[in-house]
């Protein structure tokens, strides 16, 4: 099926792209200080390919971090006042109240019009 905007891509976003932006600039701060307090981190190879969330490898290209250790940078983002979950790779970090879920029920229903159960 042909997408209305003639094939290219087109970004759905919860704030504006200036918002986002401003977001991550704020990610990346505490990202830093994450880095500098639990030694061996770092971003995530393809952080530079994100534009709502920051990443932060914790198994993926290095010797896997402790548990503590991933507590402490999920405490770091929190205590910034950033979502934070670990997956089995990364600590992945944004602003705001969606999430993965969220954003492909909305997906589906502005692009596709399918409405959930919800809606």
């Amino acid at each position: 099926m042909p997408s209305a905007s003639g094939g290219a891509a087109r970004q759905c976003l919860w704030k504006s792209l200036e918002a986002v932006r401003a977001d991550q600039q704020r990610l990346l701060g505490i990202a830093g200080d994450v880095v500098a307090m639990v030694p061996g981190t770092r971003l995530a190879a393809d952080q530079t390919y994100r534009l709502v969330d920051m990443a932060v490898d914790h198994a993926q290209d290095m010797a896997p971090r402790s548990r503590a250790e991933i507590a402490r940078i999920i405490t770091t983002f929190h205590s910034a006042d950033a979502r934070a979950q670990a997956s089995s790779i990364h600590v992945n970090a944004w602003f705001g109240t969606h999430d993965k879920a969220s954003t492909a029920e909305r997906l589906l229903e502005e692009v596709f019009g399918v409405v959930g159960p919800a809606g």
